[in-house]
């Protein structure tokens, strides 16, 4: 099935895992050899250091139950139900394309501070510093990855532009309008479309910031 969820997926291995399981008693030396080169292969999936560790330990004692011309079927059953678990322990590394889409982001944000409102930043960089510690664990697991992602992504999103006082995530007319509405006292700002607003820094959303905005708009000035 093309389109089987990933949970989907690892509960049909489960099953099949757990019906092994269940044969480890009468495991003889010809399943336990096969069970050895099915382990084999999944050595080169793209599992954590610790379990692919795990797994290769077990395999080493399977083939030595082989080799060893004294083993007794309880030998045989315990590295066949060993090399179940450690197939079943195999943990899979986690993808990294969104976190490293959204660190790309972060970064040009944190780049480029000077334009955005300081309040709503504050404290990317920490964030940021630890999604990238997830990023570069070779070990990072999905639910890892998957949590770095969202609190990345949340913080991100907090980031204001100066003079962006609609929230739209641009800088134009309608900004400096917004402004001069509230300056005239025809609608109120809330305190993010406030700070946003006060692009000369002077505590104040007045005629002056929407000025400013719309030169900015008209690419007349570069920054604030």
């Amino acid at each position: 099935d093309a389109d089987a969820s990933q949970e989907a997926v690892d509960n049909a291995a489960y099953a099949v895992l757990d019906e092994l399981f269940k044969m480890a008693k009468k495991a003889d030396i010809s399943s336990l050899e096969s069970l050895i080169d099915a382990a084999k292969d999944l050595l080169d999936g793209n599992y954590t250091s610790d379990s692919l560790a795990d797994l290769k330990d077990a395999i080493g004692a399977a083939e030595a139950v082989v080799a060893d011309q004294n083993r007794g079927d309880s030998d045989i059953s315990d590295a066949y139900a060993n090399l179940i678990d450690a197939i079943i322990g195999l943990q899979m590394k986690g993808n990294k394309a969104a976190l490293r889409a959204m660190l790309v982001k972060a970064n040009e944000v944190l780049a480029d501070a000077d334009a955005y409102v300081a309040s709503t930043i504050e404290g990317l960089a920490d964030v940021t510093a630890a999604a990238q510690a997830v990023y570069d664990d070779d070990d990072a697991l999905q639910s890892e990855v998957n949590e770095a992602v969202k609190t990345l992504t949340l913080k991100v999103a907090d980031a204001r532009l100066l003079g962006d006082v609609d929230g739209d995530g641009k800088v134009t007319t309608a900004d400096s309008a917004a402004v001069l509405r509230s300056a005239a006292e025809l609608e109120s700002l809330s305190s993010e479309a406030a700070a946003s607003a006060d692009v000369n820094g002077d505590g104040a959303a007045d005629t002056s910031d929407a000025v400013l905005i719309l030169q900015y708009a008209a690419e007349k000035v570069q920054a604030f």
